[in-house]
Formats: structure tokens, C-alpha cells, sequence
């Protein structure tokens, strides 16, 4: 009976997802489980450009003038959620830490300096070795 619901779930998971995304899929169509990592593994990016990028929008909330406190809070949930998507399973409290470190010097950095940041945010890790070795050599 689960052989059944699996096949029914990846033939429903299959046939609603985009044209343009089945490429990505065809060879899992079978696995609704890995239909589903394979999609997010390509739409959700673990990289701490991303979780720099969610942190940004984060801190970046303010109150609309017309909106409810339960509205906002609602924006705040999402945008933590958002974070959370971003980082990868093994994610620890330390790599927080330096992912914050880096961000406040990416951040302390004026606009002329735009084209480095984005450079720095292409990197695979925010590292705070390497990215004051990156400063230095800026």
C-alpha cells in the first residue's frame, strides 16, 4: 500500500511542477522524496551569500504605516524562516558567530566599495580569515 501512495505522490509532485523544471527531475520521478531535496537543493541555496542576503532582508523590516503589529510579526516569522532554509544541516552556533563577524564588515563597507562586496559574497564560506585577507589585498 505505501509502494502505491509513494508512486501516487511523485505523479502528482511531477505533474505540477513546471515544464521548465522537470529537466531537474525526470531521472528521480519516481522518489517524491527526492523530487522534492532536488528542487529545493537548486532553489534554496545554502550559501552564506543567501543567509547574508536573508539576514539583510531580516534586519531590514520596518512597520508600515497602515500595517497590524500582527502583520508585521507575521513578515518577521517569515523572514526567520527564510534564514533557517538558508543555512546548511549542519549549522552550528560558531558559524553563526562568524558569519555575523563577516557580515558587520561586509556591512560597515560604503557603497564605492560595491563591486568588492559582491565579489566576497560569490565566496563559499565567510571566513573571517578570508575575508580580511581579501581586505588586505583590496
Amino acid at each position: 500500500i505505501w509502494r502505491r501512495e509513494r508512486d501516487q505522490a511523485a505523479g502528482f509532485l511531477f505533474l505540477y511542477i513546471d515544464e521548465s523544471q522537470k529537466a531537474h527531475v525526470r531521472a528521480v520521478k519516481n522518489n517524491p522524496r527526492k523530487i522534492w531535496t532536488t528542487l529545493r537543493d537548486i532553489h534554496q541555496q545554502k550559501k552564506p551569500g543567501t543567509r547574508f542576503s536573508t539576514f539583510n532582508m531580516l534586519f531590514a523590516i520596518t512597520k508600515d504605516d497602515d500595517e497590524s503589529l500582527l502583520t508585521l510579526v507575521g513578515r518577521v516569522s517569515k523572514a526567520v524562516d527564510a534564514i533557517k532554509a538558508s543555512r546548511p544541516e549542519q549549522y552550528i552556533l560558531e558559524d553563526l558567530d562568524t558569519e555575523l563577524e563577516s557580515m558587520a564588515l561586509i556591512c560597515s563597507l560604503p557603497s564605492d566599495y560595491n563591486n568588492f562586496v559582491s565579489s566576497l559574497l560569490l565566496l563559499d564560506s565567510l571566513d573571517v580569515a578570508k575575508l580580511k585577507a581579501a581586505f588586505h589585498n583590496e
